[in-house]
């Protein structure tokens, strides 16, 4: 019997939808000190950005109205969780970005697949962002675990099979078993936490990271995502 795809969704994992009500207008303060591209991955500053803006949104933040969005985005965010654990799955695809955590400059891959037995999450925050204001690493606190470091598991078994597979099909791929010394798994993960199966995480550079290594255009174009999935998940020989 072969796999069976039974759930798929997709959610932000910002900070701010773990921060405080009375933080949320500081995130312009972060917002202004980061680097950025534009949407053809060409370096911005936060002021182009702010330029090119359409003025029509400015309401949406405005200090009275920030709150008033959370809460919609916490309800949604609760109600993902709860359809994750009604799914009842064997195993979880969990796909990530990786903003400087798993991967630094010495290693940056197009994707990777985690393919360990276990994956730990951490107790502290990754160095990237250990020189950020108080207040936003007190909201990101909640990506990590409460008091100590805890091992989840990974189907390892369908993780290998994928890497097969998509290799085959020409996808670029790298592969990893463990994580840094003392780090912990990305903070993109960290929302699937509350389903009650293995997973598998395949990581992406985050957009401020990945212009050296991404696919051109002309070579995705011969690869859809289906066939990402497809030729990966579907032919596994048991149902999951």
């Amino acid at each position: 019997m072969m796999a069976k795809m039974v759930f798929a969704a997709g959610t932000s994992h910002t900070p701010m939808l773990l921060a405080a009500d009375e933080t949320l207008p500081r995130f312009a303060e972060t917002d202004q000190k980061m680097k950025h591209r534009d949407k053809e991955g060409r370096p911005v500053t936060y002021g182009d950005l702010l330029e090119k803006a359409d003025p029509k949104l400015a309401h949406l933040v405005a200090p009275e109205n920030l709150v008033a969005r959370q809460n919609v985005a916490r309800a949604a965010a609760r109600r993902l969780r709860d359809a994750l654990n009604a799914a009842a799955l064997d195993a979880l695809i969990v796909f990530g970005d990786d903003q400087n955590e798993s991967y630094l400059e010495d290693c940056r891959p197009t994707f990777a697949i985690y393919c360990g037995d276990t994956i730990r999450n951490g107790n502290a925050q990754h160095r990237t962002y250990s020189g950020l204001p108080d207040w936003y690493i007190c909201n990101r606190a909640a990506f990590f675990e409460p008091v100590v470091p805890r091992d989840y598991p990974v189907d390892a078994a369908l993780a290998l099979h994928l890497i097969e597979r998509l290799s085959e099909a020409e996808f670029d791929l790298a592969a990893s078993k463990s994580l840094r010394a003392g780090e912990g798994e990305g903070h993109a993960r960290r929302r699937s936490r509350s389903c009650r199966c293995s997973s598998i995480p395949i990581f992406r550079p985050t957009s401020r990271a990945r212009a050296a290594a991404t696919s051109s255009a002309r070579r995705c174009a011969g690869r859809s995502r289906r066939t990402l999935l497809m030729c990966g998940s579907a032919c596994w020989p048991r149902e999951a």
